[in-house]
């Protein structure tokens, strides 16, 4: 069985890349407060861009 960049999953080295590819790493080292801030920011900007299109349509 190989993974999507073709190396095979038999191996430490196959299945830890398999692992990167699926679980990106980055997002385990983000405290609650900046997931927090990004969530809301997101959402801040989508409920306006939502009201602009909404008065625009």
């Amino acid at each position: 069985m190989k993974s999507f960049i073709g190396v095979p999953l038999t191996s430490f080295y196959g299945r830890f890349r398999h692992f990167l590819d699926i679980i990106d790493p980055r997002t385990l080292f983000v405290t609650e407060v900046r997931c927090a801030r990004g969530y809301y920011g997101m959402a801040d900007k989508c409920s306006d861009l939502w009201g602009r299109l909404w008065d625009g349509r």
